[in-house]
């Protein structure tokens, strides 16, 4: 025992919701695989960043350049036509890139004049402003490109992983649906009839789904016949519904909140070490660039270091 019932209810709590929340993780990233999440929205932040939105000029030149885009055929003449679209983009391989091909464009190797057939004034004005910076130096201008390019997708990642934040909500609150992890009711239940075996919380496993289902279901959740019996009064089923709420809401915190959590409340527990349990990496880090992705932390430039 912790000595303290209240002790025993979080660390109750922290394990489902670390449960959870690897569930959830693992999810999220099936969902941002299959609809290739990270790769449509670095594609979509170049789009904005060269003022190219029906990707008919730079921002097609660019994804049909090898540096870019090297395991693509390089022959696209629309965004429908390619046939890979990188997750990764390194941002100097992004201003080598776009150095380039403004050269192709206007059959040139002077730097100071590559901006001379840039159609938006826009860009052409910072593009101006980057080469007039440069002094005509080759390699501060690719320095420049490659910070413009670092400082837009730190913009993307944040709205990347605010969009994640809010997919991992409504995944966390339909998982807790399915199998009822009512948040109120296991509360209730750990207050009033004890905690959770302490051979469960060393079969914590950091990065493992299928291990995270099985701890629930040693957990006093799930649609037992008294749950589904109780589901003809409204006040539980609206007690039910915040409960699940809860869940899906504690779930945004990530399996490395919760894991953490767990380690610190195991040593509390006073019966020896804690036990010699991976890190999990931290989840959610989505987007293009140095985006918070479970489940490893991503490199500048990525949403998650694969491409999708």
């Amino acid at each position: 025992m912790f000595g303290s019932t209240v002790l025993e209810v979080i660390a109750g709590m922290a394990f489902c919701y670390f449960s959870v929340s690897l569930i959830v993780s693992s999810v999220n990233e099936a969902i941002a695989s299959f609809f290739k999440l990270r790769a449509n929205t670095l594609l979509d932040a170049v789009k904005d960043m060269l003022n190219d939105p029906q990707m008919g000029g730079l921002a097609l030149a660019l994804y049909n350049h090898a540096r870019v885009n090297p395991l693509g055929d390089g022959k696209a003449t629309t965004a429908a036509e390619l046939k890979y679209k990188p997750a990764y983009i390194p941002s100097r391989q992004f201003a080598s890139a776009l150095l380039d091909i403004l050269r192709q464009s206007q059959q040139q190797n002077a730097v100071a004049d590559l901006t001379d057939t840039i159609a938006d004034p826009q860009l052409r004005t910072f593009l101006a402003g980057v080469l007039r910076e440069a002094q005509g130096e080759e390699a501060r201008v690719v320095a420049g490109l490659a910070q413009w390019f670092d400082h837009s997708m730190e913009r993307v990642s944040g709205r990347y992983k605010q969009r994640q934040q809010i997919i991992t909500f409504f995944v966390a609150l339909t998982l807790a649906a399915v199998l009822n992890v009512d948040s109120l009711y296991l509360f209730h239940t750990l207050w009033t009839n004890g905690s959770i075996k302490p051979e469960l919380y060393q079969n914590a496993s950091a990065d493992n789904a299928v291990q995270a289902i099985q701890n629930l279901s040693n957990l006093p959740l799930g649609w037992t016949d008294t749950r589904l019996a109780s589901i003809h009064h409204v006040g539980t089923i609206l007690l039910m519904l915040c409960g699940w709420g809860v869940t899906a809401l504690a779930a945004m915190f990530g399996a490395p909140f919760w894991f953490d959590l767990l380690q610190k409340l195991i040593v509390l527990r006073g019966n020896g070490a804690k036990p010699d349990l991976a890190q999990p990496a931290a989840d959610q880090t989505v987007a293009v660039q140095r985006i918070p992705a479970p489940p490893q932390p991503v490199a500048p430039g990525v949403i998650d270091g694969s491409a999708q």
